[in-house]
Parts: C-alpha cells; structure tokens; sequence
C-alpha cells in the first residue's frame, strides 16, 4: 500500500475537516452527509463561490493530512452547509499533520526548559491556534529558537495541564513581535489522550 492509497479517497462522516480556498483562508467545516458523487459540509462560515478553486484537507492521526480538489454544486439548502463534488483522487498534503482550530487569542503560559528564555521565568503569550499536534502562538521581545522546548499550560476548554513543545517553527512581526509553532512532545500515552480530548474540545466550541 503506497502513502497515496493509505487512507480512503473522502473523509468520514462527522470528520472535521478545512475547506481551503486557492490563495484564501481556511474555512472549518464539518461532513454532515456523504453520498455517491457529492459530500454536504456544514458548519461553514461562508458559502464558497461556485466558481471558486477549492481543496477539501482532513487529517488523520496515523498517516497526517490529505487532500482532494472539490466544486461547489447545487443541493444545500441550509445556512452554513455546501454540497461539494470531488474531483480526481485523494492526495497526501504537504505541512501541517493536523487540523488546526483558530483558539479566539486565548492567553497562553509558556516556561522554557531549554534556550534563552530558561531563567525560571515562565513568559506570557497569545494562543493563536490549536491542535491535537501543536499550536500556534503570538510573543513579544527576544524570540526563541528553532528546537527550544516550553513547558505550555494548555487549559482553557479543559482541566489546565502542562504539556512540553518544541519551536518547530518562527516568524518573525512587525513591532517586535512573533509567531511560533510549537510541536507537543507528549510523554506517555496519557498525555497524548488528552491531548486528542483537548482538540476535540476545541472542535466543539469552534463549531457550536
């Protein structure tokens, strides 16, 4: 079995999954039925434009992100859902592992274990995004470094727990600021389940 045919050409019913514009946002949106040639996302924000250029990404926790190239047909009649038509196959996506949720500017308390921010001192940053993988945050002043490993207190939709996270990635802002993608490093199966049970949190309150 090749990494293209490792997973089933549409998501599951119930999936979560991001509808992704070409040159535009990610919308999330959720499969709500799945028939012989079309799939009924709802959930949605915004209704695409039929003519827009669009790729249906969903995530899986063994073998990462996929993506299929999908139109806007007719037949939803609800606000917020869209009956989409894929097109060709399914294809492993490049990037991120898994969906990111938008986590609405929540604060975030991150204590370094490695790298220049290691004084004992825990920093305050602005969590951006979230995941069953990682997440995504806004700081201010010196910068970490690529590798550097935080202590982050995850909470906010659940019991707050320290997890550890590696910089994977670093961009800096304008007026001195930056983005950092952290990367979970869970320690035992124990964290990694409530991790998973932390982004489920998330989808719930993402789509409610």
């Amino acid at each position: 079995m090749t990494p293209d045919t490792a997973f089933p050409a549409t998501p599951a019913v119930g999936s979560a999954i991001e509808l992704r514009p070409e040159g535009g946002m990610p919308l999330h949106a959720t499969i709500v039925e799945s028939f012989d040639t079309t799939l009924l996302l709802g959930d949605l924000p915004v209704t695409p434009h039929p003519s827009t250029s669009l790729a249906l990404r969903w995530f899986t926790p063994d073998t990462g992100a996929w993506e299929i190239d999908v139109e806007v047909v007719r037949g939803a009649s609800r606000a917020g859902e869209v009956a989409v038509k894929p097109l060709g196959e399914h294809r492993a996506a490049g990037g991120r592992r898994a969906l990111r949720l938008p986590a609405g500017r929540a604060p975030l308390v991150a204590e370094a274990v490695t790298g220049v921010h290691a004084t004992g001192k825990p920093i305050e940053l602005i969590l951006l995004d979230a995941s069953a993988n990682g997440a995504g945050a806004i700081g201010w002043g010196r910068p970490p470094a690529a590798n550097d490993v935080f202590r982050l207190e995850l909470g906010i939709v659940r019991t707050p727990r320290v997890i550890e996270g590696r910089v994977a990635r670093l961009q800096s802002q304008p007026f001195g600021r930056w983005l950092v993608g952290f990367e979970f490093l869970p320690r035992s199966p124990d964290e990694l389940e409530w991790l998973l049970s932390w982004r489920d949190a998330w989808v719930e309150l993402v789509g409610s």
